[in-house]
């Protein structure tokens, strides 16, 4: 649908409206009650689907390597809600979890202070840290002969 629709704003308006809709059947169906703010329905999961095509889509116009880093910075940003939002459904990923970050950091991280940090990542925070990776006294090339 992202590809066929006229206009990707009116498209993402009707699926968020859909979203809206299906979710008190949805939470009925599965948690028994109206209202269930943990989890939602996958018409949540579209919209901010679209939303990041919306975004590489602008990206792309920016160029190939701006384009590249908003990809990279999608896919990782996605991972990492995702590896969260299922490391919350079982016991055993939870206590691996708070284990790692344990021996890695000396402290146990909640979830919601690691999707804060998330989602304070900004634009201008990813180039920066681009700029410094790629700088040129940082950038080897490998020629094959």
């Amino acid at each position: 649908g992202f590809f066929l629709t006229h206009n990707r704003k009116k498209y993402l308006g009707r699926m968020f409206v859909f979203a809206l809709i299906s979710e008190i059947p949805f939470n009925l169906l599965y948690y028994s009650s109206v209202v269930f703010p943990f989890h939602q329905n996958v018409m949540f999961t579209f919209c901010l689907a679209i939303l990041l095509m919306m975004a590489l889509e602008r990206a792309k116009s920016k160029g190939p390597i701006v384009f590249s880093l908003a990809a990279v910075a999608c896919v990782a940003l996605g991972m990492l809600l995702g590896q969260l939002a299922i490391s919350g459904d079982n016991g055993e990923t939870q206590c691996l979890s708070m284990g790692k970050s344990l021996l890695a950091f000396g402290r146990v991280t909640a979830d919601e202070e690691t999707r804060e940090l998330l989602y304070s990542v900004t634009a201008e925070d990813i180039m920066n840290t681009a700029r410094s990776i790629f700088a040129p006294g940082c950038v080897s090339r490998l020629v094959y002969l």
